[in-house]
């Protein structure tokens, strides 16, 4: 049996660098959103979820785990990342795709 994209799922329990790294990559994305036409709204609602799901320690769907995966993906292949956000960006990857599976099986 899976888990419903709009079922919750899990917390991601991420030390502080881990965490920073992922809030400071979906602002990142939100603050870009603003100036391209082509982001639709529904993604920037999904994103905006995410955003408040890290700061609140909130719950996450199977869906934004996925959706968090794809934006710290993006993220790190970007040349403007600094080096020393490599590793905790990878480490978000891995928290969100370990709760994900998780919450599939």
């Amino acid at each position: 049996m899976t888990a419903s994209v709009t079922d919750p799922c899990g917390r991601l329990e991420l030390p502080h660098a881990e965490a920073w790294a992922a809030h400071a990559t979906v602002e990142h994305w939100l603050r870009d959103a603003v100036d391209r036409t082509t982001v639709d709204d529904v993604r920037i609602e999904r994103v905006s979820r995410i955003l408040d799901r890290l700061e609140a320690d909130g719950v996450f769907t199977t869906d934004e785990l996925s959706l968090l995966c794809e934006l710290c993906r993006d993220r790190l292949a970007a040349s403007a990342v600094p080096t020393r956000d490599h590793s905790s960006l990878r480490a978000v990857i891995e928290a969100a795709e370990t709760q994900r599976e998780r919450c599939t099986q």
